[in-house]
């Protein structure tokens, strides 16, 4: 709700603003420094802040970006799957239907794009930041649920809160936008918007070291705080122009923000990132590297010249060409030129390079097995798979703080849909079946009123599941699930309940049949089985020639010839056949 203030109320609200800014980005300046240096180590830009003469090599192995990317995969490539539970028996189909509502979002919002950008931001900086709202602009102004991931750089909040983020007294994020940019979009202001040159605090990265030459920029930031009378309040400045003040923003009276940490640092809203633990063995190594890499250029091409008696004048061409094979150098006097024995590094540096990698493996707990390098002693695929298992504990932690802030996202969905889904919306999605099926969703469906008609956010639980789904632990439960099916404990519709297999539904559903159709024939005596139910037991059982995706090779068109198909279906009964 907009409030019509008075010139010198809105300059107190710029002030207030940019007062607990500067106080918010001062307390995480020090945080600025370090994810600069972590991007750039990242980028494989290592040499950057380290004085060193520019003509002299500058060898890396990029283990920051190694470790980073090499967790990536476990982290990104199943999206957690979000499940809404009632607290009571009467909101069980809602639920259901909310189960199904909240997935779509996730999807239109492109979750996995998100995930991608979040989780990096995670593991290199320690903490990433989402941002859950209401877009008024989506479907052609209807609006619906929309999330983002900001940058912790463009992100404040009050210093003094260390721990809960609904607890701090106020909280926003800083951008520079173009002048263009704010005055469309804040048509009512546009004469008073100027552009400033005050965004220095978030320009961190290489990229916006230089400041716009046209002056055509302004720093928009958006600043949230909790008031008794006011609940939750959105200012909007653009420089010194306020440009939006709403109280009662949001009916939930959170800040739409939900904060997800890779380590959690003691006292500290910031979490600890991969990064964190590397630069400094990674800036040893790099050192130790151009060591070793400068003592062989040293041992290779070094030659001591005699200008006047060798009569060779441009003595920095011919050191460019000492590399050619076959050089033949014409010189006045052949002792003039003499080939000087370089020093071999001593062995210690190289024993310390290896020491260095495996210190490095040991902190990261990124292994060789991550790499898809399998451990030299073990052979079975059982006992790779064993440590290929053990080695992701830590991966597991993370995904449980993936899972919690899929959680916290769901929980704002519900809340944002209780408040503007004031008409009725319709939702498509998938049956078991892929047939095209719809929801129908409104804000009445979702809550109910108090006595005097104001809306209550009900409450739901989530469950979210997101360790089974780890590369590695679907790889070991697969192969688990094979060793039961091999020693008779399961049957083969338990072992595809555990795979991720192609057209895995329609499979089980035809063996479940084939199944129930065999009880029924072990029970009856042969001269009651009728030819119907024996044909229909061949139909289930018999190849399905015209049906190229069926599992195990055996059809017409990935066999050899339609003969060979034939002939082996012919002498399979149908208990083999499964």
């Amino acid at each position: 709700m907009a409030e019509k203030l008075s010139k010198k109320r809105e300059e107190e609200i710029v002030n207030e603003v940019w007062d607990n800014y500067r106080y918010a980005m001062q307390a995480k300046k020090e945080l600025h420094d370090k994810w600069r240096l972590y991007e750039e180590f990242y980028k494989n830009d290592q040499w950057r802040q380290i004085k060193v003469d520019k003509d002299r090599i500058k060898p890396t192995i990029n283990y920051v970006f190694t470790t980073v990317e090499s967790l990536m995969p476990y982290l990104t490539s199943n999206v957690p799957d979000p499940i809404v539970l009632p607290t009571h028996p009467e909101a069980e189909e809602t639920a259901t239907d909310l189960t199904k509502i909240v997935k779509i979002i996730l999807n239109k919002n492109n979750i996995e794009k998100a995930l991608q950008l979040g989780e990096r931001q995670r593991l290199k900086f320690g903490t990433s930041i989402w941002k859950v709202f209401f877009d008024p602009t989506k479907l052609n102004g209807l609006g619906d649920v929309a999330f983002e991931v900001v940058d912790p750089v463009n992100f404040f909040i009050d210093p003094n809160e260390v721990d809960e983020l609904q607890n701090a007294d106020f909280c926003g994020t800083s951008v520079k936008r173009s002048i263009e940019y704010l005055r469309k979009r804040y048509p009512d202001k546009a004469s008073q918007i100027q552009p400033d040159q005050l965004s220095s605090e978030i320009s961190v990265y290489d990229s916006e070291d230089e400041e716009d030459p046209r002056n055509r920029q302004a720093t928009l930031i958006e600043y949230w705080k909790k008031d008794k009378d006011n609940g939750l309040v959105r200012i909007v400045i653009a420089g010194d122009t306020l440009l939006r003040y709403d109280t009662n923003f949001y009916m939930h009276g959170k800040y739409p923000f939900v904060r997800s940490l890779n380590y959690p640092v003691q006292k500290s809203f910031w979490g600890m990132g991969e990064a964190e633990q590397l630069v400094e063995m990674q800036k040893i190594l790099n050192k130790l590297l151009q060591i070793v890499v400068e003592n062989v250029a040293l041992a290779n091409g070094q030659m001591l010249v005699d200008k006047n008696a060798s009569g060779i004048r441009d003595i920095k061409s011919l050191a460019n060409k000492l590399w050619q094979p076959g050089l033949t150098i014409p010189v006045n006097d052949v002792n003039s030129i003499k080939k000087l024995d370089g020093v071999i590094a001593p062995g210690w540096v190289v024993n310390l390079i290896q020491m260095l990698q495996k210190n490095i493996e040991l902190v990261t707990g990124v292994s060789p097995l991550y790499l898809g390098e399998a451990p030299g002693s073990i052979t079975a695929a059982s006992g790779i798979l064993a440590l290929q298992e053990q080695a992701t504990a830590r991966v597991k932690l993370k995904l449980q703080e993936q899972g919690r802030l899929i959680e916290e996202l769901v929980q704002f969905i519900i809340a944002y849909a209780v408040e503007f889904y004031t008409e009725d919306r319709y939702f498509r999605y998938l049956d078991e079946r892929r047939q095209p099926q719809w929801i129908e969703m409104s804000q009445d469906d979702l809550a109910k009123r108090d006595e005097e008609g104001n809306l209550i956010i009900p409450e739901y639980d989530v469950s979210i599941e997101v360790g089974f789904d780890a590369p590695m632990s679907r790889a070991y439960i697969e192969q688990m699930a094979m060793q039961l099916f091999q020693m008779g404990v399961i049957n083969s519709v338990e072992v595809l309940k555990t795979m991720n297999f192609p057209n895995k539904e329609e499979i089980i559903e035809r063996l479940e049949q084939v199944s129930e159709l065999q009880g029924q024939l072990a029970g009856l005596p042969q001269e009651m089985i009728s030819p119907a139910m024996q044909g229909e037991l061949a139909e289930l059982t018999a190849l399905d020639v015209g049906n190229p995706s069926l599992p195990g090779g055996m059809n017409i068109e990935n066999t050899n010839s339609p003969q060979d198909a034939m002939e082996q279906q012919e002498q399979m009964a149908p208990e083999q056949l499964f």
